[in-house]
């Protein structure tokens, strides 16, 4: 996940299949205002996914497709 956010702060990760199950679910310091974070996607089945960035000013989502 690469992401620019407004200030240092804790931002919560999470990330939903197309259907809208929840898949992932983290809160990560960052120390800048940009996020670099990697999400281990092995047990991920093949399909589209959106992260949802949630940070003090607003909300981020972006939308990702696992291939094999």
């Amino acid at each position: 996940v690469n992401c620019e956010i407004s200030e240092p702060q804790a931002v919560k990760l999470e990330v939903f299949s197309i259907k809208g199950e929840q898949m992932f679910n983290a809160t990560i310091p960052v120390e800048g205002t940009s996020i670099d974070y990697k999400i281990n996607l092995g047990n991920f089945t093949p399909g589209m996914y959106f992260v949802k960035i949630s940070e003090k000013k607003g909300i981020v989502v972006k939308r990702f497709l696992v291939k094999r």
